[in-house]
């Protein structure tokens, strides 16, 4: 549980850092290749392919993170929600010079919230999983 916590507090800081700022999506972007790539972020997660998610993110994530806590935080999840079924919504917002993508994504027992947010490399700065 604790790590679940260390987990999510790290995820949320950068979501934070990431959200200071307007919600412009900047000209570097491009609003479709970020909802692809973020359909991409949630499937992995959804099949269970954490090593893929962690070589997605920016060095500075990825060396603070391990396929281990991502376990612990969405195994709990999955084993609640059930089979995916479909993403429901997707917002994609600006922030500065990062972008941030809210998924909703349906399963047979609820919905699941994914926020990834993206540097202009298209590499994540933060995931968040509700």
């Amino acid at each position: 549980m604790k790590n679940l916590k260390v987990l999510i507090l790290m995820f949320v800081v950068g979501a934070m850092l990431a959200g200071c700022s307007n919600n412009k999506l900047s000209d570097a972007y491009d609003e479709e290749k970020l909802k692809a790539d973020s359909k991409e972020i949630v499937a992995m997660i959804d099949e269970e392919k954490f090593d893929d998610v962690i070589a997605r993110m920016s060095d500075k994530i990825a060396t603070s993170i391990s396929v281990e806590q991502i376990k612990e935080v969405w195994n709990p999840m999955k084993e609640k929600l059930g089979a995916f079924k479909k993403i429901s919504k997707e917002v994609v917002v600006g922030n500065d010079n990062l972008a941030t993508v809210v998924v909703v994504a349906d399963f047979e027992g609820g919905k699941a919230q994914f926020t990834i947010t993206y540097n202009e490399e298209m590499q994540l700065e933060a995931l968040y999983l509700k």
